[in-house]
């Protein structure tokens, strides 16, 4: 008699436990007021996904901040830039149109480079107004800077240069690992073998100078490329024998 007693109280328990589970599992399921079901807590996979995703984002912000940023301000920034007007225009004062001969020297004051049209000094008259961005050409030649600036790390420089069917000596300029510099990355075709050189371009303020190779030093980042990308064969590989490429 105790034995049976003592089944029927294991059954009993054991009922209502599966009860209360299905009870606590209806009542997570069951919609709040105006349809609004609560969410369920994470799983500690997707926490920790999260978590690395939070962890990237940052890392992210924290390259734009402290390489990206003030590389951009030293090479992207167009303002006081020297530049020669293509075109002689009569421009119209009343609505801000800058007049302007044929080979006048021209000071840029637009921050914004994109912009159809652009505030420009006109060193000869000494008057500020606007022209057409194609109306003017700068001499040291910025936008073939941007033109091959990518914000992506090695591991999508070299998948961008090896992918496609890119000449040898195809280049881009991207953030480096180390604050404050740049990487310029180089493709580099023998034969059938397609390989991807990487060069640290670094930034020498008390002489104002870019230079990869000290014993080679550019006033800007224009002149540095045109000297690698003219003699990208021979001097790409003499750089490699004297400088630290990076790995």
């Amino acid at each position: 008699m105790q034995l049976y007693e003592y089944f029927q109280i294991m059954v009993l328990k054991t009922m209502s436990h599966i009860l209360g589970k299905l009870k606590r599992k209806k009542s997570v399921d069951k919609p709040k007021e105006n349809g609004y079901v609560p969410p369920k807590p994470p799983h500690r996979w997707e926490r920790r996904k999260r978590q690395e995703e939070k962890m990237d984002r940052e890392k992210k912000e924290l390259i734009t901040q402290t390489k990206i940023s003030p590389w951009l301000q030293l090479c992207g920034d167009p303002r006081e830039r020297q530049a020669i007007s293509l075109y002689s225009v009569s421009g119209d004062e009343k609505s801000g149109e800058l007049d302007v001969r044929q080979g006048d020297p021209l000071t840029i004051e637009s921050i914004n480079r994109s912009d159809v049209w652009l505030e420009v000094h006109n060193d000869r008259t000494g008057k500020l107004g606007y022209l057409p961005g194609n109306f003017i050409t700068e001499e040291i030649g910025i936008n073939d800077v941007l033109d091959a600036w990518f914000d992506i790390d090695r591991r999508n420089s070299e998948y961008k240069l090896l992918m496609a069917d890119h000449p040898n000596g195809t280049y881009l300029l991207r953030p480096s690992s180390n604050p404050f510099r740049i990487a310029l990355s180089v493709l580099n075709v023998v034969g059938s073998t397609r390989t991807v050189k990487h060069f640290m371009i670094k930034y020498d303020k008390a002489t104002n100078g870019y230079y990869i190779s000290p014993k080679k030093t550019f006033n800007n980042l224009k002149d540095l490329i045109d000297y690698y990308k003219n003699f990208r064969k021979k001097k790409l590989i003499e750089v490699a024998r004297t400088t630290n490429i990076i790995k």
